[in-house]
């Protein structure tokens, strides 16, 4: 089995909310991640998500208030709650390929709840790591988080939240790890 470990100053989360009127970009953070490429060629891996560092991209569809309130409010009790739980985490359970795109299927924690979320890209292993670039419309996992948006920012429907995230991990000091 060989081990990899993220390279956190190189991978992180791009997200995209959209609405009628408005489109808002942003970045989180990964705070540590593992990958294991097992003896049979099976690549699962376990990566930590710091949901503190949740910031925003230059917008142009809102002012500096509305940035500042929106950001409490992906940090406030209502959404993330980052003061009781800074962190959320992404199992990667299984990847399938096909016509060169894979499918990565996944356990989602947050917030004390777990749930399936699965996502299509790209994975590369090379011989000294692995890239991956993968995306999904968390509309289409869990509405219930859109409808929180929804209700703060002047009821206006989410069309999607779009999540694209870069992956760089490179192989660590222990290359072969025997179970």
């Amino acid at each position: 089995m060989k081990k990899y470990k993220l390279d956190t100053d190189r991978s992180k989360i791009l997200w995209t909310g959209k609405n009628k009127k408005m489109t808002i970009n942003g970045e989180v953070e990964f705070e540590k991640g593992n990958f294991f490429v097992e003896l049979d060629g099976k690549l699962v891996g376990k990566l930590k998500i710091d949901l503190k560092s949740i910031k925003l991209a230059s917008n142009d569809d809102i002012n500096e208030n509305q940035e500042k309130d929106f950001l409490n409010h992906l940090a406030s009790e209502d959404f993330f709650n980052v003061d009781e739980y800074p962190f959320a985490e992404y199992e990667i359970k299984e990847i399938t390929e096909k016509d060169a795109e894979h499918t990565i299927f996944g356990i989602l924690k947050m917030k004390e709840k777990a749930f399936g979320l699965n996502t299509t890209g790209k994975i590369d292993i090379e011989k000294n790591g692995i890239v991956a670039e993968s995306s999904f419309k968390l509309s289409d996992v869990n509405k219930a988080i859109t409808d929180k948006i929804t209700q703060k920012y002047d009821g206006e429907p989410i069309e999607s939240i779009h999540l694209k995230t870069y992956v760089k991990a490179d192989i660590s000091k222990e290359k072969s790890l025997n179970n």
